[in-house]
């Protein structure tokens, strides 16, 4: 089955800049918030910030990986009952304590007001910065400490998968800078709404979040329950998509495929097809009614070809249904899921899975062909990305399939 969703992943608002002037009057500039502890000159040039709640087994190894790049560790504990605050405080970290609301931008934007460096950098407890990009995180929050930048989730599970997620989690302090959303918080409208640019990183983000499934399960319900409480009490134009759109997620990892389908056709229907979020839901509602049974509709909400740039797990999905109906029709969808290279996607997909997914369906293709050298070879490429003999990057499959069709052509 084709993973479009794993975990509890979601997307970053994504929007347009004519909506900036709307967005920057719904921010919330709360009360309580306020610029940096000393706002005439920053504090240090990087501070960690995180949130954490029963994170002793796990906290100090995310403070660890920052220790000589961020000079500054913010942690808001947000009701710990284990020693998660005394490990903190051992380890270094500004310690302090936050009533929980069921907010997680309140709480996130609780710990920026306390950092006090030039730059914020924010991690979760059970993530790391992951040793090799260490040094450009360094150089990044030095000098390019006007713009905020991606950084790449490499989230980890069971099964020896490992899934790609761009997040924006290093940015400049600066006042007007705040999380909206009560859940899968975001800070994106207001780094565009005051005119800061956000620029990719290759900066990678350790996450084992998803390695045991209870404490999945345990937020899973939890996601699902604040989301459903912020629709029932109501949410403007803004907002509205991006909980309907998560809650479409917290359904679809429940089973709740109908329910799911319906939340992702409410964004369509409201933000239009051709919108940011409209596009990312025609791939999820494509996926709901492919699990459904309905492939025709499935098909209909995919491109009609193969686009440049396009996501993976759409390429594999229209494969798998023009596969059922002709195999050599897939061909095309399946040569560019190989082609796609190897980054983070939105919605996120376990791209080797889908790579060796393809190998496999094209070897029996060529073979009907009436090629079996080409097949014996491409089914060997599927054994060699499996036992990690060949890597998903474009100098990897990709490159050997082009080398074999050409070669024996």
């Amino acid at each position: 089955m084709l993973d479009l969703t794993v975990g509890n992943i979601c997307f970053p608002t994504i929007i347009h800049r004519s909506q900036i002037g709307q967005l920057e009057k719904k921010i919330h500039l709360s009360q309580n918030s306020s610029m940096p502890e000393n706002p005439s000159t920053h504090f240090c040039s990087l501070s960690l910030a995180m949130i954490a709640r029963n994170e002793e087994r796990v906290i100090a190894r995310c403070l660890e990986s920052v220790r000589g790049i961020a000079e500054e560790m913010v942690v808001v504990d947000t009701g710990s009952t284990d020693a998660t605050r005394e490990i903190a405080e051992q380890s270094g970290a500004r310690v302090f304590e936050f009533t929980w609301c069921d907010d997680f931008s309140a709480a996130r934007n609780k710990a920026l007001e306390h950092a006090r460096g030039r730059m914020v950098l924010f991690l979760d407890a059970d993530e790391w910065i992951e040793p090799h990009s260490a040094a450009e995180l360094a150089r990044v929050a030095k000098e390019e400490f006007n713009a905020a930048h991606y950084l790449v989730t490499v989230n980890k599970y069971a099964n020896g998968e490992e899934i790609r997620n761009s997040v924006v989690r290093l940015f400049p302090n600066l006042p007007g800078v705040r999380f909206i959303h009560r859940i899968h918080e975001d800070v994106i409208p207001s780094l565009l709404a005051i005119g800061i640019p956000i620029r990719n990183t290759n900066i990678e983000i350790g996450h084992s979040g998803y390695l045991e499934t209870d404490v999945v399960s345990r937020k899973s319900a939890r996601n699902l329950a604040i989301l459903e409480k912020s629709i029932a009490e109501g949410l403007d134009a803004e907002t509205e998509p991006h909980a309907r759109y998560n809650l479409g997620v917290a359904f679809f990892e429940k089973g709740e495929l109908q329910k799911s389908l319906e939340q992702f056709e409410w964004c369509i229907s409201n933000s239009g097809l051709e919108s940011p979020i409209g596009r990312i839901c025609s791939l999820r509602a494509a996926d709901c009614h492919f699990r459904l049974g309905n492939f025709e509709k499935s098909l209909s909400l995919l491109p009609r070809a193969p686009e440049i740039g396009g996501h993976p797990g759409g390429f594999f999905l229209a494969a798998r249904i023009l596969h059922t109906q002709n195999p050599a029709s897939a061909q095309l969808w399946l040569e560019a899921v190989l082609a796609s290279p190897d980054a983070a996607y939105n919605p996120p997909v376990p791209l080797a899975k889908l790579k060796l997914g393809a190998l496999a369906a094209l070897g029996p293709i060529w073979l009907s062909k009436g090629r079996p050298d080409l097949a014996a070879k491409i089914l060997a490429l599927a054994k060699a990305l499996k036992i990690g003999e060949k890597n998903s990057g474009p100098g990897g499959v990709w490159k050997d399939y082009i080398a074999a069709v050409k070669i024996t052509s």
